[in-house]
């Protein structure tokens, strides 16, 4: 089992879920970033972004 985002619960079940985990901050101000751009009509040239991401092994892999 693979869980999205390191919450509490990921290691309150047994076995412990691994997780994709990544930088919500940064997820967030790209988010306004782009919905400020599309609100003031600037076009996209950064069709792609990347934010920073990791896994976490626990016991469900």
């Amino acid at each position: 089992m693979l869980g999205f985002g390191d919450n509490d619960s990921a290691t309150q079940i047994t076995p412990g879920r691994a997780t994709i985990t990544f930088d919500s901050a940064a997820l967030g101000h790209i988010a306004g970033q782009l919905l400020l751009a599309r609100l003031t009509g600037t076009p996209n040239t950064e069709p792609r972004r990347a934010v920073e991401r990791s896994f976490v092994e626990r016991g469900s892999v």
